[in-house]
């Protein structure tokens, strides 16, 4: 196997320069996601703040245990509790429902990728979808030799692995440029084109559904996708919130309270806050997503019996119903869950009759049941 990481497919007369588009292509591997990972979770900041916090869990420890204070103590316990949160850190890549469900549908089929940097932003252009992210939508960016990964303000994950350049030149190049595509964003020119919508097969009858999500419609589609973790959040949170309010009660009402249950009636009160942090970033997530993907968005579907086309200004996507692996049928929406990654809201009132309403609702029944 060839040591040099940068094998685009991509033909080399399509490499351009930094000031025009460069155009990266390639296969998007499990080998890569976990590259992604291993750069989000173990950046200089991170590990920078886990050092600091096992140092000082392991001078605490000493406190509460004064044989401890010794520095060789405070030293072997920080480097143990660096050591077992690190562990826990590398497994929480096959824990996370995102790492998790991407790695298993990457291990399954590596997806072909192709990335357009233009002036105007990203085009990512992938198996059933071609969205378009305008510089201004790009949160935050981290690289490495390996990859590049790019946080979208829409919750979207773009990753840029080295092997879709045929050079080091080609992808330092691509990186200044995104790196000055975020910090230009200003200044970015628009879209001159979007996203157009697929021609359905001329035999298959075609159902259209056209408006703009709410953010209840949102939430209420949201509450389906996630409502497992949440109420698995809200109980541990709520077991350990009792945990701590017990053991503090005891130590408040001992008259001579042992030193070490102040900490253990801390430490489960901080892991019920971080929690409750959790389930706040769950929200703040999906606030974001109606604020940038549906708030002032029309979407259009485009129903057949075999698939959907959705198409927004900047994205379209094909959705065959074999890969909806849950559908729930609510009196004023039909809800989609997509391989357990993605969601997916149509309303009733997107559509221009009962009768077309009643015919989407069929198809989704039959998808379903076919798969099962």
């Amino acid at each position: 196997m060839s040591e040099n990481p940068f094998q685009s497919p991509v033909d080399p007369s399509e490499s351009l320069g930094r000031e025009e588009a460069i155009v990266a292509e390639g296969i998007l591997t499990a080998r890569d996601l976990r590259a992604a990972y291993v750069l989000q979770m173990f950046s200089r900041q991170s590990v920078a703040i886990l050092l600091i916090g096992c140092v000082s869990g392991a001078m605490l420890l000493g406190l509460v245990r004064p044989e401890l204070a010794r520095i060789e103590w405070i030293a072997a316990h920080a480097i143990l509790i660096s050591l077992a949160t690190l562990i826990t850190f590398s497994r929480l890549y096959y824990v996370f429902p995102y790492w998790r469900q991407t790695r298993r549908r990457l291990l399954a089929a590596p997806e072909r990728q192709r990335l357009t940097l233009s002036d105007a932003g990203i085009r990512i252009e992938a198996a059933g979808a071609d969205v378009l992210l305008s510089w201004s939508q790009i949160g935050r960016v981290r690289a490495n030799r390996r990859i590049i990964t790019i946080y979208a303000r829409t919750g979207r994950l773009i990753f840029l692995p080295s092997h879709f350049f045929d050079s080091e030149a080609d992808y330092r190049a691509a990186w200044r440029k995104i790196d000055e595509g975020v910090r230009f964003a200003a200044s970015a020119p628009a879209w001159e084109t979007k996203p157009s919508p697929p021609e359905p097969p001329a035999d298959e009858e075609t159902i259209v559904a056209v408006g703009e999500l709410t953010w209840g419609e949102l939430l209420h589609g949201y509450w389906h996708f996630l409502r497992w973790q949440i109420l698995a959040l809200t109980l541990l949170a709520s077991l350990f919130a009792a945990i701590g309010v017990c053991l503090g009660g005891a130590t408040w009402l001992l008259l001579e309270p042992d030193p070490a249950l102040i900490p253990a009636a801390l430490l489960p009160l901080l892991i019920s806050a971080l929690l409750v942090f959790i389930m706040a970033l769950y929200y703040r997530a999906i606030r974001q997503v109606y604020l940038t993907q549906a708030a002032g968005v029309i979407r259009t579907w485009q129903i057949t019996q075999q698939q959907l086309y959705e198409t927004t200004p900047h994205e379209r996507a094909s959705i065959p119903w074999s890969e909806i692996t849950k559908l729930v049928e609510h009196e004023e929406r039909l809800i989609l869950i997509q391989q357990r990654r993605d969601v997916h809201i149509v309303p009733r009132r997107f559509f221009a009759t009962e009768a077309q309403w009643r015919q989407a609702v069929e198809w989704g029944r039959a998808g379903c049941a076919a798969k099962r």
